[in-house]
C-alpha cells in the first residue's frame, strides 16, 4: 500500500492536515473580507521595535495580509516536490507536518493584527513586539529541538550534501 492510499501526502503531510489548513486558510481570507468595509481608510500594518505602529496602510491591506497564510501554505505543499531530496520530507517523521501547522496557524493569527489593533483589541504600542517575539521564540525553540532529526534535504534546516 502506498503512501496516498494511506492519507499521506507526497510531502509527508496527511492529506486530511493539509484540507483542514486549506479550509482555515480560507475561512481566514473571507473574514477579513467580510470585516473589510468596517475598517478605517488607514490601518496599521507594521509595528517597530518598540512595539508602536510606524507603518499604516489602506483597507485591503488587512486582506492582502490575510491571503498572506494561504500562499505560504501553497509554498510548503510545493517546495518538497521540487526539492531534490524531498523524499526527505516524508521520512522525517511528523516534523514537517507540525512546523506547517505551527506555522499557518501563527501566519493567520498575525494577519489579525492590524484589525484587532483598530478595533483596540490590541494596544498600538508594546503588546505586539511583545506577542510576536514570544510566539516566534517558541517556535525556534520547537524548531530547534525537532531540526537535529530532519532528513538532509535542500530546503528545511542547515544540511549540505
Amino acid at each position: 500500500m502506498n503512501n496516498e492510499n494511506k492519507g499521506i501526502h507526497p510531502t509527508g503531510v496527511s492529506s486530511r492536515v493539509w484540507i483542514a489548513l486549506v479550509a482555515l486558510c480560507v475561512a481566514n481570507v473571507v473574514a477579513h473580507l467580510i470585516v473589510m468595509p468596517s475598517l478605517p481608510a488607514q490601518i496599521p500594518t507594521h509595528w517597530g521595535a518598540n512595539g508602536a505602529v510606524d507603518g499604516w496602510g489602506p483597507s485591503w491591506m488587512a486582506s492582502a495580509l490575510g491571503v498572506l497564510p494561504l500562499a505560504l501554505l501553497a509554498m510548503f505543499c510545493v517546495v518538497p516536490r521540487i526539492d531534490p531530496k524531498g523524499e526527505a520530507y516524508r521520512t522525517s517523521g511528523k516534523f514537517y507536518q507540525g512546523f506547517v501547522i505551527a506555522f499557518t496557524l501563527f501566519m493567520c493569527a498575525i494577519s489579525w493584527l492590524g484589525e484587532l489593533t483598530v478595533w483596540g483589541v490590541v494596544p498600538a504600542v508594546g503588546l505586539v513586539n511583545v506577542l510576536i517575539s514570544g510566539v516566534v521564540g517558541l517556535l525556534f525553540i520547537g524548531v530547534g529541538n525537532y531540526l537535529p532529526r530532519v532528513k538532509q534535504n535542500y530546503t528545511l534546516g542547515i544540511k549540505t550534501p
